[in-house]
């Protein structure tokens, strides 16, 4: 750990439940020390069995009463943190809570940092640090998909696959070395063809997790509303949420700041926003209002430009690519034939038409957002594994580059040392994503992120 850094040999405690009224709050406790924290607190209490609730009264550092409660004692390494730990089961009362953990601090324990608890359920080998990273997933997980994800990411499924992967490396590895420390020993010892093959399997098992990832899961997708202004892109931000959020007025220009409105449709969750009007008068606020508005189409996931029948206004050529929609509003303006004649100009100028809707009629509302959420939901093949997380993305990149610098210089004659170097590069970026020679920075920022408690 890095100097300055509380000790792991102390005990820690923490609320395990968000802070409010409830029913039952849960305060828990981690460390050697957690035993006789309990004893204090519940001084005639006989330590229950690991794993059993037990009713207890608790006292306060004065002896007073605190609360009637259960607790579990989970004797080490069989507990989540693989130490000593205790929960207490109390009344859900903040008071309570507050009266409980300064008990707890009053008998030797500490506050918990954010993470904490998992941090040592990984440096105590109870999990590696990509598991780790998936229970903070799990708890900010705000749709079926990533729950989903969060949780075949807990049960292993990626680290398996990285160890596999490493495990073929290893081999060759291990071969490689000993031809190189004892050259004399074995003298006709080198690359065998087993070797290329198994930095052929475990180039294309990293290729194929690169293929796989989907930051946009954690972040959620973006989708952005623009257009000129005045063509409904505000009022149709509304109908999709179901109640107003941005205020809607027939003069051009109301809208200058981008706003987001986060949405989620089963597997999908998406961030809406409401953009300034793109017109080329626009001067000062307005101005910067257009610029902004063009800055989030350029980062959007997919971008949805409005057009109206009476006067159509097209995207320029800085805005159009291939994430760039358009869609009719006000439908209930519009003929058949002149919806018909807009939906054939989109397609003359290579712009995908999605299609009309009008709040007012109450037209196409539903369908619209459903094809937006369509296009948006991962595609994702059966059983594949899915890497939603920069960090591991970042080492799976490297770790490709640094094999497929490994099978250049074997095709190109280098020197065993030289492959090996590689191949120990590509071993060592894969095992950062488990946890393997990670320095106490990058955990810092990575349990940094947890909630308080777990």
């Amino acid at each position: 750990m890095l100097e300055g850094v509380p000790s792991l040999a102390d005990t820690i405690v923490a609320p395990a439940t968000a802070r409010g009224e409830a029913a039952i709050a849960i305060v828990r406790l981690s460390g050697s020390e957690a035993p006789r924290i309990l004893q204090c607190l519940a001084p005639k209490l006989s330590l229950p069995v690991s794993h059993h609730l037990r009713r207890a009264t608790l006292v306060d550092a004065y002896g007073k009463p605190l609360d009637d409660a259960m607790v579990a004692l989970m004797v080490a390494p069989h507990s989540y943190t693989g130490e000593m730990v205790v929960e207490l089961y109390l009344h859900g009362s903040p008071t309570i809570v507050d009266a409980t953990l300064t008990s707890c601090l009053a008998h030797g324990a500490r506050l918990a940092r954010p993470g904490e608890f998992t941090e040592r359920a990984f440096l105590n080998g109870r999990m590696d640090l990509a598991q780790a990273e998936a229970v903070a997933d799990l708890i900010h997980a705000r749709s079926e998909f990533e729950r989903h994800l969060a949780k075949r990411q807990l049960d292993g499924e990626l680290s398996r696959k990285i160890g596999d992967i490493c495990t073929w490396l290893e081999g060759v590895l291990a071969a490689w070395r000993a031809a190189t420390d004892f050259p004399e020993q074995l003298p006709d010892a080198g690359v065998e063809p087993q070797h290329e093959v198994a930095l052929e399997h475990a180039a294309l098992a990293v290729a194929e997790l690169v293929a796989q990832a989907h930051l946009e899961v954690k972040r959620g997708a973006r989708v952005v509303l623009c257009g000129a202004p005045n063509v409904g892109k505000s009022t149709l931000l509304n109908a999709w949420v179901g109640q107003e959020r941005v205020l809607v007025d027939e003069s051009p220009g109301t809208t200058r700041d981008p706003i987001e409105v986060e949405l989620y449709d089963g597997a999908v969750r998406w961030s809406l926003w409401d953009t300034a009007g793109i017109h080329g008068a626009a001067t000062g606020v307005e101005a910067r209002g257009v610029e902004m508005s063009r800055a989030r189409i350029r980062s959007a996931d997919v971008a949805i430009w409005l057009i109206e029948p009476k006067r159509p206004v097209w995207p320029d050529a800085e805005v159009v690519g291939p994430n760039l929609w358009v869609l009719g509003s006000r439908a209930d303006l519009a003929d058949p034939p002149t919806r018909t004649a807009l939906a054939l100009e989109a397609a003359k100028r290579g712009l995908a038409f999605l299609g009309w809707v009008s709040v007012r009629a109450g037209l196409g509302i539903a369908e619209s957002r459903a094809a937006i959420v369509q296009r948006l939901a991962p595609k994702v093949p059966e059983g594949a594994i899915v890497v939603v997380r920069e960090r591991h993305l970042q080492a799976l990149k490297e770790a490709a580059a640094q094999l497929q610098e490994t099978q250049q210089l074997l095709q190109q004659g280098g020197t065993l040392d030289l492959c090996t170097l590689a191949l120990e590069a590509s071993t060592r970026s894969l095992g950062r994503i488990l946890g393997r020679d990670v320095d106490g920075a990058v955990l810092d920022r990575i349990f940094s992120d947890f909630c308080l408690g777990k």
